[in-house]
């Protein structure tokens, strides 16, 4: 959200990014403020109350003139705010809603969300649906593994399928996420299909 002394008040509806992805989006971590979220807070408690945490955004809009503002931490009374300065350019690239790719020194990472579901190592693949078995998170990770290999969903726990065939058919070989992850290998050429399907 982005934020201004004359738009001060809109920093009450920020959504929830962490401040990892905020970096990745090309944005500088000035401060992170703890907040009583229950309106019960107290002035002489850790968490800043409503009127002492606008007293300092105030000053930091002053100081810094515009900033951008993220939860960057959520709990059951209190939230973290982080507060953000553009430094330039985005070290990923938005490839879908919610979606994001990142060039490494390696690979690549896919990024949905705040999860980076695929990463690209080399030739180690690791998959992370970061507690979300869905449709989505398994369609998303599919679009940039190689052409034998898809991920689906199979009794609410997602699974990698890998496709070998010949001219008796096709046989299946099914994977299971150990929890939320699952890393595996790929060769070296559909390492490289992988880095030219999000072209690198």
């Amino acid at each position: 959200m982005k934020l201004t002394l004359a738009t001060l008040k809109n920093v009450y509806r920020s959504k929830q990014i962490d401040a990892h992805t905020m970096e990745r989006k090309g944005y500088e971590l000035i401060t992170e403020l703890f907040v009583d979220s229950s309106g019960w807070g107290q002035p002489d408690e850790l968490a800043l109350t409503g009127n002492q945490f606008e007293r300092e955004l105030t000053n930091l809009l002053t100081e810094h003139g515009e900033l951008y503002a993220t939860l960057t931490g959520v709990g059951q009374f209190q939230v973290y705010v982080g507060l953000f300065k553009r430094t330039g350019k985005p070290a990923m690239k938005r490839v879908g809603n919610n979606t994001y790719i990142m060039p490494t020194a390696t690979g690549f990472v896919v990024q949905l969300h705040n999860t980076d579901i695929l990463t690209l190592d080399g030739r180690t693949v690791t998959l992370n649906c970061g507690g979300w078995h869905t449709m989505t998170t398994g369609k998303r990770m599919s679009l940039y593994l190689p052409d034998t290999y898809y991920v689906g969903l199979y009794q609410h726990a997602l699974r990698l399928v890998r496709l070998d065939g010949d001219d008796h058919g096709t046989t299946y070989h099914y994977t299971y996420f150990t929890g939320d992850t699952l890393t595996f290998t790929v060769t070296a050429a559909q390492a490289r299909a992988m880095r030219k399907r999000v072209g690198l």
